[in-house]
């Protein structure tokens, strides 16, 4: 996989995902998540992981819910001796993966970021508060990669930020049309065409039946291919099988 345009380091993932309430575990934060963003979010990292000179990856997401669901599969001990096992046979290189809240990632930076904007109904609420959205895009310090509904975030001019109780500007419009015009926007179909069939998440970071299935087909193929290889004395095939995603060709992010 490429960057959707060499040089322009930033990129739009369209999905028309479902949004709920609640984290994986019941007992943690009972804001919205997105399940098919959390998955799109974690084949990214996989990609952009497989460059040697990205050290570190940080996945953003406004909701304290979607930042715990992603967290709880990338931090699992499966997951965890998985990606030392990735590390250690020179497949996935970045030291640092991990999801953050927007409002908790300031001040930090990551060689690349990864938004989850994760509302796809209704107002987008404080996804669209200027400040956080400033906070979101100039955390990059070489790429940035957002996935979210592009309808959603474009479909009010105003928001109301509830809790402060006051209107604001919704900048995402201009900011989702200055990616389209810069050809960093990648549609849905696109989408599918350009992770799905390319990456193949491991069973211990799957939230999806479908890409669970997926998982299992894979693991039962390689399985098959690694124990015919090792009758036939070959050495033994990287089990990951992801295309690399290059680094961008100019440093910083896009901060319009």
């Amino acid at each position: 996989m490429e960057w959707p345009r060499p040089g322009y380091p930033v990129a739009f993932f369209d999905l028309a995902g479902r949004q709920e309430r609640g984290s994986l575990d019941a007992r943690g934060p009972q804001s919205w998540r997105n399940e098919e963003e959390a998955s799109v979010a974690l084949r990214l990292m996989l990609l952009v992981g497989s460059d040697p000179t990205v050290a570190s990856i940080a996945i953003l997401t406004p909701y304290t819910a979607q930042c715990s669901t992603i967290n709880s599969l990338l931090h699992g001990k499966d997951a965890q001796a998985l990606l030392a096992q990735y590390r250690a046979r020179g497949i996935f290189y970045a030291s640092a993966c991990r999801a953050y809240t927007v409002d908790g990632y300031q001040g930090q930076e990551a060689d690349v970021v990864i938004l989850t904007t994760v509302r796809t109904t209704g107002s987008v609420g404080h996804v669209a508060d200027p400040r956080r959205l400033n906070v979101a895009i100039t955390r990059a310090k070489r790429g940035l990669l957002i996935v979210g509904c592009a309808a959603a975030l474009s479909s009010e001019v105003e928001v109301l930020m509830s809790k402060q109780n006051y209107r604001t500007v919704n900048y995402w419009p201009r900011f989702i049309d200055h990616i389209k015009a810069k050809g960093g926007f990648v549609d849905k179909d696109q989408v599918q065409d350009k992770l799905r069939y390319q990456v193949t998440l491991p069973m211990c970071l799957c939230t999806l039946e479908d890409d669970w299935q997926q998982s299992q087909k894979v693991y039962d193929y390689q399985q098959m291919t690694l124990t015919t290889r090792k009758h036939k004395g070959s050495r033994e095939v990287s089990a990951m099988g992801v295309a690399c995603l290059g680094p961008p060709s100019q440093q910083g992010g896009d901060k319009q």
